[in-house]
This record gives C-alpha cells, sequence and structure tokens, in this order.
C-alpha cells in the first residue's frame, strides 16, 4: 500500500485506486528510457541539455467537477492527442491522470 504523502497533503489516498494511465509509463526509469531514446536518435547533449519536460493538463475544479467521467476522460484524451501531433506520439514516455487530489489533472 502507498504511504501518504507528506509533500502533498491534498492526496487521497483512498481515491488513489482511480487514477489511470493513457500511456503506460516505461519499463525502466524514466531516465534510463530518455538516455536510450536520445541514444538512438543518436544526439549528442550537453550537462545542461533539457533532457524531459514535464506538462500538467488540467483545468478549474468547477469545470472538472461538473463533468461526467466519461467526459473527463474525453477531455484528457483530446489533450494528449493534442500534444502527441505536436511532439510526435513516441516521445510521449506517460500520461496518468489522478483523480485523487481537489482536481483531476494529467501529468504528461
Amino acid at each position: 500500500k502507498k504511504e501518504a504523502y507528506k509533500s502533498n497533503p491534498d492526496i487521497d489516498m483512498e481515491r488513489s485506486k482511480n487514477n489511470y494511465h493513457l500511456v503506460a509509463p516505461p519499463k525502466y526509469t524514466y531516465k534510463k528510457e530518455i538516455n536510450r531514446k536520445v541514444a538512438e536518435a543518436g544526439c549528442r547533449t550537453r550537462k545542461d541539455s533539457v533532457m524531459m519536460v514535464e506538462t500538467l493538463i488540467t483545468a478549474s475544479p468547477e469545470f472538472m467537477n461538473q463533468l461526467p467521467p466519461e467526459e473527463q476522460k474525453a477531455y484528457f484524451q483530446t489533450a494528449l492527442d493534442f500534444i502527441s501531433e505536436r511532439v510526435g506520439k513516441q516521445n510521449i514516455l506517460s500520461a496518468v491522470v489522478h483523480m485523487d487530489e481537489r482536481t483531476p489533472h494529467m501529468h504528461l
């Protein structure tokens, strides 16, 4: 069982089971997967190179909480599709929707 998050008291552990992935995370750590992709592409990097960007997709609590669950899922899927078209689907390492906080949101 997950421990309570001291850094974020807004996480309701009872609702964590409702979190879901639209893109499953890599088998290994994000760092290993990013390094694999960089090597595969033959890119050279510097120690200060930006290797990953995280995006948070959300809306106001009032907007999100008035949507039925299927419309919330469609909202997050549409956002994922939009970003995937711009950065390439192969460059999305994970997309997880958090339903265990005050406002549903997606980490991409």
